[in-house]
């Protein structure tokens, strides 16, 4: 190599190692503007809580057709309703009592003549053992033959007018009692028998004396055809 080649090669090496590094500079702000931080991907929505639903309305419920009167008993209410003064009507109806009550008038009915009150400490013991704690009365009454085709309330009416002529029969209708059963049966000559059963848990109103106004029946043909009231205490 000749000599002035390798001196050029000496003489840029040692420009090159002698070259002075540049001053540093000053280190650059730090960035205002920050980059803001991921957005975290969405989780699954939480379950909003759900306003209680209206209840349904509840439907009326059904009549129950053991509440139902039958006819003649419905005429027997309906007279003792129409008759001034008479309550015993307005009782609670118990269907035993009912039962027992057109047991009986039904009995009558079959033989066409009122029996007094046969069997009525038998009525009473079978009915105080499905209803008991009560005092028990009874009161029947009879129509005439001729009144077969008058309207039920009618016949009901004329009942009550007959027990409205004795203080004792009036005792047991003028009054409000625990429970009550009324029924009519028409015997095979067309007379229509009637008898009305009460139970009282207070004594009071079962021994409560009647009024004393006078009555006058509204017709001749209501005469007092009925059996005496029945109070078995009184025995």
């Amino acid at each position: 190599m000749p000599v002035w080649k390798a001196c050029c090669i000496v003489l840029i090496a040692l420009l090159v190692g002698c070259t002075p590094a540049p001053a540093p500079g000053p280190e650059p702000d730090p960035d205002p503007c920050p980059p803001a931080p991921p957005i975290p991907e969405p989780g699954p929505t939480p379950p909003q809580p759900q306003p209680d639903p209206e209840p349904e309305p509840e439907p009326d419920p059904e009549p129950d057709p053991d509440d139902k009167l039958s006819p003649s008993a419905q005429g027997l209410y309906d007279g003792g309703e129409r008759f001034r003064g008479a309550n015993v009507q307005k009782s609670e109806p118990h269907p035993d009592v009912m039962a027992a009550a057109k047991e009986y008038c039904e009995y009558e009915a079959k033989r066409d003549r009122q029996l007094g009150h046969a069997n009525f400490s038998r009525r009473m013991r079978e009915l105080g053992e499905k209803v008991p704690g009560m005092y028990w009365a009874e009161i029947t009454a009879q129509s005439w033959n001729w009144q077969t085709e008058e309207p039920m309330d009618v016949i009901g009416y004329g009942m009550f007018e007959s027990w409205r002529q004795s203080s004792g029969h009036w005792r047991v209708a003028r009054a409000k009692h625990t429970v009550w059963g009324g029924h009519m049966a028409m015997s095979s000559s067309g007379t229509w028998y009637a008898c009305i059963i009460t139970g009282d848990a207070n004594k009071a109103v079962h021994s409560a004396e009647p009024d004393d106004e006078s009555y006058e029946p509204t017709t001749t043909a209501q005469k007092p055809k009925f059996s005496p009231a029945f109070y078995p205490e009184e025995d």
